[in-house]
């Protein structure tokens, strides 16, 4: 980077090098013709008949070239130092912004990410600093995800792991018999390591935006009453009600079945966990959009805790365990689905008065539709 300024350096020297070498050469080639200077001065006779004389003695010439073209050429070098220690600067300060923009470059190489650079110079330069800066945050945050996820999926494993390693350490030293019930505690805990790394897998191929989806037209509504039905005993043991409210006519949405039905059984399955007496799920559409809304009556979420509540492995109550409060990684998911399908979901709550997820996808015009 160092050598790009000095290579400017020499351009703008040798430019201004060669400006005054014409200035100088024209000056001493091609001297003014002192005849036409006379004839445009209005004279007397008498001054231009001696100026006449002062030529044919080549007088004038002689003056010209001792006492002008001396101080011409002086002025001319003076110029072309002056123009050289200009060129210098100029190079400098163009360069010295990408000479910070390399030094932070080869920082991030080693994964140094807090060295912005500091936005100067030029327009173009400016811009560049911007999108550096911007790309440097992205690969931050990256960063910070990648660690988080690391120390997420090793304390999730960790209390499963535990706990098959010490019942089968437990049979292996005949410290007690495996039966049905210790086999069946052994088998929630695979079930829980699988439905982790299942989950996991999603959140992987969703932030690939590679999740796979098997697009058909669906009838939502018939899926909102599935849904409905399904979780209505499971609530009535807990005395909760389940309460659809649906526009009679809904247009035709074309979606995952599979992955919206993922979406659903997670929001009502969380309003479950949490609802004092009913859920109302509430489907209606507009021009554009059909919006889907699970409301629950329940304890509500606090407002510090409503920008975090769709992050991996988040738990509004950090004392529920996966247990009581599932792998952390349901409303990420459910998340990556709905955007999956162009959609945008958003979450509206108070403390001790319930809580809204509210749905939002696109309708597609028919003669869009495959």
């Amino acid at each position: 980077m160092n050598r790009m300024w000095i290579q400017l350096s020499a351009i703008y020297a040798t430019i201004l090098f060669i400006i005054a070498m014409i200035i100088i050469t024209v000056t001493l080639v091609f001297p003014p013709d002192l005849d036409t200077v006379i004839n445009r001065r209005n004279l007397s006779d008498a001054n231009q008949e001696a100026l006449l004389q002062l030529i044919e003695d080549n007088a004038i010439e002689t003056i010209i070239r001792t006492a002008v073209f001396p101080p011409t050429i002086g002025f001319a070098l003076i110029a072309l130092v002056a123009g050289l220690i200009a060129s210098v600067c100029a190079s400098w300060f163009i360069t010295q912004p990408l000479i910070s923009l390399d030094t932070a470059i080869r920082k991030v190489a080693t994964q140094d990410f807090d060295n912005p650079v500091a936005v100067r110079g030029s327009y173009e330069v400016s811009n560049l600093a911007t999108s550096f800066n911007q790309m440097l945050l992205a690969l931050q945050n990256a960063e910070t995800r990648r660690q988080n996820l690391l120390a997420d999926v090793s304390h999730e494993l960790r209390t499963p792991l535990t706990v098959l390693q010490g019942n089968l350490r437990g049979a292996l030293d005949d410290v007690y018999t495996l039966d049905k019930s210790q086999i069946a505690v052994l088998y929630n805990q695979i079930r829980q390591l699988n439905h982790l790394i299942d989950d996991l897998h999603d959140i992987a191929q969703a932030e690939a935006n590679r999740l796979q989806l098997t697009m058909m037209g669906l009838e939502l509504s018939a899926l909102v009453e599935q849904v409905a039905e399904l979780f209505a005993p499971l609530a009535s043991d807990s005395g909760i009600t389940i309460q659809t409210e649906v526009d009679a006519i809904l247009p035709l949405f074309r979606g995952d079945k599979k992955r919206l039905l993922q979406v659903l059984q997670n929001l009502v399955g969380n309003a479950l966990r949490y609802a004092k007496s009913q859920i109302t799920l509430n489907l209606h559409h507009d021009k554009t959009h059909i919006t889907l809304t699970v409301t629950d009556d329940g304890v509500g979420i606090p407002d510090s805790e409503l920008p975090h509540i769709f992050d991996r492995f988040y738990r509004v109550d950090s004392s529920r365990t996966r247990a009581t409060g599932g792998t952390g990684l349901g409303l990420a998911i459910v998340q990556s689905i709905v955007q999956a399908h162009g959609g945008t979901i958003t979450v509206e709550s108070q403390v001790n008065q319930g809580t809204s997820f509210i749905i939002r996808l696109p309708i597609i015009p028919t003669y869009l539709r495959d």
